[in-house]
Order: structure tokens, then C-alpha cells, then sequence
């Protein structure tokens, strides 16, 4: 077959990606060792005309990577960020080129929605990857507001009250001039850009997943929440991500004196990585060590936090190349998200590493993480939860030894691809 993958990211070269961007790679190599597998995805060049087009060869895999430099745009006009002709023509020329078996959207962020009614317009059947909530979130992805605080009831009003604040709060500190903050000019704004956007970005969305032939959720909380708030009665899949256990598998966990909490992503505010610097922060053991993964970010408050900290224990230990290298070095991995998450891709390479997790009681996260049985669950943005919990392992270091057993078995890649090649075939076949 030849199947084209679109996402809103991918990782090439020394670029990396988040966990929709590595799934989808996995899955892409994997499904290259039997079928014609080509990525379709936005980059940001600034040194690069816009809309232009790239291919190149990488992993067995054909990679088209379109130059979207519309971010200015978007601050104008919120409608750049779901709709956007040019990068519709280039798809469709793209689409008659390469003449795709089967188109899988994984993502449409900096992309646009119509790709995949281009795609059903010339007879092509499309599968849709719920990956995250953008599709009810503008904002953030993950329903996250832009006060911080969870989305509890998403809609086209609160995506146009975090519109207007983030444009407010980005106008603010540019020019220093805390009168853009103020009601008057905030009433202005509400008054240009109307909830109508909003509407249409809701109403596209919801067109999006009844035309696709098949939608899949990797978890019962982004089906669930997408499905409500977008008012659409369509049979979604759930299948679980897959992740290279293999290679987690053979794993030989080193064993100090120590206990070895350990952090492995991005450092995004979402992320909750400042929550759990300040909980390890309350503990008083010496045996006992934060070893933190992944690139830091110029997000000043999480740089401050990191700054400000005087323990010795904890150690930023920065990016890695190998998935195995974190887990070979950690004995309980802590996902402290403040708010939703799709899947948590980690967890999974946890458990196929046979480590423990810690997790925030929320989303997909407790759909996996099971109290007391293969982890502990903290609420949600609780510095003192999270201590407590981190503080139930440490004074009961044989939980660990319960906990591992607890742990279930986890889908490999191929496994996954497998599972999706018989849906492309199923769906070509019609």
C-alpha cells in the first residue's frame, strides 16, 4: 500500500518532537518495512520562502515537510490556525502526486482542516488519530487556559476569552505597557475578534471527524471529552499507542543506595515539572535523588525554579539519545502534568521498562496508572500530595518490588502497526 502520514510535527535530524511526533515516526518506520510510507508535516524555516516545499529520504521513509511561517498571522487572525488555502493547494497537489491508498491524520496543527475533506474529495478513504484535545482546545491542546488553570467546560467562549489573554499578555510584555491588560481594551478585542471564529473552528472540527472514515482515541479520556464538546455522535476506535519494548525490555536497572526518582520530557508548564521540584524540595532523606530529562526551556518561572533550588540530589541531566538511557538510571518514573493528558507515551515506556510510575490523578494518566497496584496517583497540581506519595515510596522501599508486579504487558510498534494495517486494508478494500 502507499500511505500518506500527516502530523503536525516529526523528528529529523537534530529536531525532535513531542509524543505525538514520536508515535507517529515509530509507527511510519514500522509500516515501512512492508508498504510505501510518505509523512506530510509543517516546519518553520524563517530562512526559507513560505509554503515551499521539501522532500527528502530519511529512515526509509518519504518526508514532505511544508514551510509554514504564518505564526504572525495567527496573533491577527485566529482562523490561521485551522484554515489555511495555501497549504490546501500544496496538499492537494502533494495528494494527485504522490496518489495515496490511504491518508492517516494524526494531527492538524499549523496544517488545516480541509486537508482531509481534500482527501475524501478525490476518493481517498482517511483515518483519524484523536492524538490530544486541540480539536477542543485552541489554546493549548491539553485544556489548559491561558490563567493555567483546566478548561472545565471548552467551548468557542472560553477559546476566545484565551485568545484575547494570550494576545493581551504577549502585547503586554513586548512593550512593557500593563494598559493593554485592562478591561476596556480586552472588551475592544471580544468586540474584533468575535466568538464567531470560534464557532466555525468548532463546527469545522466536528465536520473533520464525521467525514473521516475511521476515528481512533489512543484513551477513553480524549474520546470521551472530544466526542461532548464537540456534540458529535460518531463509533470511535480506542487503540493504545504502541512503544519500542524491545529495546525497554532489556533493560538492566542499575542499583545504588539510592532511591532514584526520575522526570523524562519536555519541560512545558503544563508538564508540572516545577511541582515536583517543589514537593522533592519538602523531603528530608539522604538516600534519595531527582534526576531530571530532557531540554530545558526558556520558560523564565520553570528556569528560576531550577536556579533557586540549593539540593545537591537533584540533577539535571539534560537530553538523551536512547529512550533505555533515563530508565536505566531511575527506579520511579513521576508524570507531574497539571492538566490533561492524551496518552502519556511515557508511561508506557515506563511500564515496558518495568519501572513504576507516579502520576497526577487525571485524563488518560489514571486510565493506565492504577493506584497502589503498578503506581500512585497524586491530585492533581498538589505539591503536598505529590510529596506525600513520593514520600509513602521512599519509606516503603519494598512497595517498589509490589508495585513492579502490578505493571501489565504493553502493545510493541509492530503490534500497533499491525493493528492499523488491518484497518488501511479493510478501508482500501471497500
Amino acid at each position: 500500500m502507499k500511505i500518506l502520514q500527516v502530523v503536525h510535527e516529526f523528528p529529523t535530524g537534530t529536531r525532535g518532537a513531542g509524543g505525538t511526533g514520536i508515535y507517529t515516526y515509530n509507527l511510519a518506520k514500522e509500516l515501512s518495512k512492508r508498504h510505501e510510507v510518505s509523512v506530510f508535516y509543517p516546519v518553520n524555516k524563517t530562512h526559507k520562502k513560505p509554503y515551499t516545499l521539501e522532500k527528502k529520504e530519511q529512515d526509509g521513509l518519504h518526508l514532505i515537510e511544508i514551510n509554514n511561517r504564518s505564526s504572525y498571522l495567527k496573533a491577527i487572525n485566529p482562523e490561521f490556525t485551522y484554515k489555511n488555502k495555501k497549504i490546501d493547494e500544496k496538499f492537494e497537489t502533494l495528494v494527485n502526486e504522490i496518489k495515496p491508498d490511504i491518508v492517516h491524520f494524526h494531527h492538524f496543527l499549523n496544517l488545516s482542516f480541509n486537508l482531509l475533506m481534500l482527501s475524501k474529495k478525490v476518493g481517498i478513504p482517511v483515518v483519524l488519530t484523536l492524538a490530544d484535545y486541540w480539536l477542543i482546545c485552541h489554546y493549548s491542546a491539553h485544556l489548559l487556559n491561558s490563567k493555567a488553570n483546566i478548561c472545565k467546560f471548552p467551548s468557542p467562549e472560553e477559546c476566545t476569552n484565551c485568545y484575547i489573554n494570550n494576545l493581551l499578555d504577549a502585547v503586554s510584555k513586548k512593550t512593557k505597557l500593563i494598559l493593554f491588560k485592562n478591561s476596556f481594551i480586552n472588551t475592544i478585542l471580544k468586540g474584533f475578534f468575535t466568538v464567531r471564529i470560534f464557532k466555525k473552528r468548532f463546527s469545522l472540527a466536528r465536520e473533520v471527524i464525521e467525514k473521516a472514515d475511521i476515528v481512533i482515541s489512543p484513551s477513553e479520556s480524549v474520546k470521551l471529552l472530544v466526542l461532548k464538546y464537540l456534540h458529535v455522535n460518531k463509533e470511535v476506535k480506542i487503540i493504545h499507542h504502541g512503544v519500542e519494548t524491545e529495546m525497554l525490555r532489556k533493560i538492566k536497572q542499575i542499583s545504588p543506595n539510592n532511591l532514584r526518582f526520575g522526570y523524562i520530557g519536555n519541560m512545558g508548564k503544563r508538564k508540572g515539572l516545577y511541582l515536583l521540584i517543589k514537593a522533592f524540595n519538602t523531603l528530608e532523606y539522604n538516600n534519595i535523588e531527582l534526576q531530571i530529562y530532557g531540554i530545558l526551556t526558556s520558560e523564565q518561572q520553570l528556569i528560576e525554579t531550577l536556579c533557586l533550588n540549593k539540593k545537591h540530589n537533584i540533577k539535571i541531566m539534560g537530553r538523551f539519545s536512547n529512550v533505555s538511557e533515563p530508565f536505566s538510571n531511575i527506579d520511579v518514573l513521576v508524570v507531574p502534568s497539571i492538566t490533561y493528558e492524551g496518552y502519556g507515551l511515557v508511561v508506557q515506556e515506563a511500564f515496558a521498562s518495568n519501572t513504576p510510575v507516579i502520576a497526577s490523578d487525571i485524563g488518560a494518566l489514571n486510565e493506565f496508572v492504577k493506584h497502589m497496584k503498578n503506581g500512585l496517583l497524586f491530585r492533581v497540581g498538589d505539591a503536598n500530595d505529590l510529596a506525600e506519595k513520593m514520600r509513602t515510596i521512599a519509606e516503603n522501599p519494598n512497595l517498589l518490588y509490589e508495585l513492579k508486579k502490578g505493571i501489565p504487558q504493553i502493545k510493541s510498534v509492530k503490534q500497533y502497526a499491525k493493528e492499523l494495517e488491518e484497518i488501511y486494508r479493510r478501508e482500501v478494500n471497500k
